[in-house]
């Protein structure tokens, strides 16, 4: 099934096809189950058949990403893992690596190894008696993330074989945003708009993953136009797919993921522009001038406004910062603890935490027992991934948060071609910033790092020009 996706000449069908599923998973959970092994069992015979020839394992875990979710709010396990997405990235890794299809001889996997042998520090604290799940919930992002960074690093696609990776990753959230409009339709009596995230219109899931899913999705349908691309050749399939994201994302009052996607285009729009006329071949990044800002701004004013509407002005009041008890008190009393729903609060309690425990921190998954101990009057799980690093995984977890959020830099300067670099912008940006609200999760983070890590070159159309480069 993934290979009939990536054909231009289905894409109409396609895209019904992943509607229409949306659709009917707003009545049943079946429907999904059904699609979902039907595409892996598919998937798997093609894997195996060419020997992962076509890199079926990357196209597989970026669909992940949209089945995690849609799995998450449909209910759908036993059936299928509530941690699908863990389970499977890690799964798939695994079987890239025994085909052994390593496109990019050159790649550089220092980090993540580092990464992933450090990683194992948040096993030396574990208390008798602990609980596979905090495990499962706390360290499979890491891990995932680690194994990502070393295996998308040894990978090389072209600017066309990228293309299909983000369409195979579009593919479930139109299911999923399609599944959550339906679902808010059917219960529009119930729905009550406050201060807090709406489940309602998050299709009974996790509001902050997801924002997050949605937001991403947007960022990426945005990528695509400020380097003059386009993800669907149907006409205005792209503008259509861009509000419809926005808008879902808006409706969920989640506000970290759509921030996150914003702001990962609005890096892609001032970071510094190569004039390496070779390394820009094939595809041009879009004239950046007042226009496409005006645009852009417009497009998000809008769209902000129409959602702030249907929603009798509270999605500007949660964006300002108010919650239901700043509004009750009748008093301005908010604070960035406030704003950030007790993340902060969370942060700091994580380095009470590390500084009593500075070399192996108190164990993966244990943070959230050892607030109270500590004068947090709070149970709460972690939810910046980088402060859960340093109080689980003591000194070794600040070495492991210094590299999460600085090796992007490391790549993203070493880069000439400007599309290359904005797709590390958006990807390492959405990958790290989430973090900073809804920890790891899923496996938003690892795959998008991951993708961010991947060395993209010019199809061979362009990348065989026998010109000189003088003349590209």
């Amino acid at each position: 099934m993934l290979k009939w996706m990536l054909n231009d000449k289905r894409e109409l069908l396609w895209v019904l096809a992943h509607v229409v599923l949306g659709l009917s998973c707003a009545f049943s959970k079946w429907p999904f189950i059904i699609w979902f092994y039907a595409l892996m069992i598919s998937s798997l015979i093609l894997l195996v058949s060419n020997r992962n020839r076509d890199l079926i394992t990357i196209k597989l875990m970026v669909y992940l990403l949209g089945v995690e979710q849609m799995n998450r709010s449909l209910g759908a396990w036993p059936f299928v893992p509530y941690e699908i997405g863990k389970y499977g990235t890690m799964a798939l890794v695994a079987v890239g690596f025994l085909y052994g299809n390593h496109t990019n001889k050159k790649g550089s996997t220092a980090a993540g190894v580092a990464m992933l042998v450090l990683g194992f520090s948040g096993f030396m604290a574990l208390p008798d008696g602990f609980a596979f799940s905090g495990i499962t919930f706390n360290y499979f992002g890491p891990l995932n993330l680690a194994l990502c960074m070393i295996y998308f690093s040894k990978q090389q696609m072209t600017y066309d074989e990228i293309r299909n990776v983000f369409k195979v990753l579009i593919f479930p959230v139109i299911s999923f945003t399609t599944m959550i409009i339906l679902h808010q339709s059917q219960a529009e009596r119930q729905v009550v708009y406050g201060l807090t995230a709406n489940f309602e219109t998050s299709g009974g899931s996790a509001t902050n993953q997801v924002a997050v899913t949605l937001g991403s999705a947007f960022a990426i349908m945005g990528l695509m136009y400020l380097t003059g691309q386009r993800m669907f050749k149907i006409k205005f399939l792209d503008e259509a797919l861009m509000f419809a994201f926005l808008f879902r994302g808006l409706l969920t009052f989640s506000r970290g993921g759509m921030i996150t996607g914003i702001i990962a285009l609005l890096l892609v729009l001032i970071m510094p522009k190569t004039k390496d006329i070779w390394a820009n071949r094939q595809i041009v990044f879009r004239k950046i001038d007042p226009r496409y800002f005006l645009f852009g701004t417009i497009f998000l004013v809008i769209t902000f406004l129409m959602v702030n509407t249907l929603t009798g002005n509270f999605l500007l009041l949660r964006y300002q910062g108010y919650n239901e008890h700043t509004i009750a008190s009748k008093t301005d009393n908010r604070d960035l603890n406030n704003i950030s729903s007790n993340r902060l609060y969370i942060a700091e309690s994580d380095f009470a935490i590390f500084a009593n425990n500075p070399f192996f921190g108190v164990g993966v998954g244990q943070s959230r027992y050892w607030r109270r101990a500590y004068g947090y009057n709070i149970d709460a799980l972690p939810h910046i991934e980088v402060t859960r690093m340093v109080s689980e995984h003591g000194i070794f977890g600040v070495l492991m948060a210094l590299i999460f959020m600085f090796y992007p830099f490391y790549r993203i300067t070493r880069e000439r071609s400007n599309y290359r670099r904005a797709v590390m912008v958006v990807f390492f940006a959405i990958a790290v910033i989430s973090t900073f609200h809804v920890a790891m999760r899923t496996i938003v983070t690892p795959i998008l790092y991951g993708i961010a890590c991947i060395n993209l070159v010019p199809d061979k159309l362009f990348s065989s020009d026998s010109r000189p480069k003088s003349k590209a």
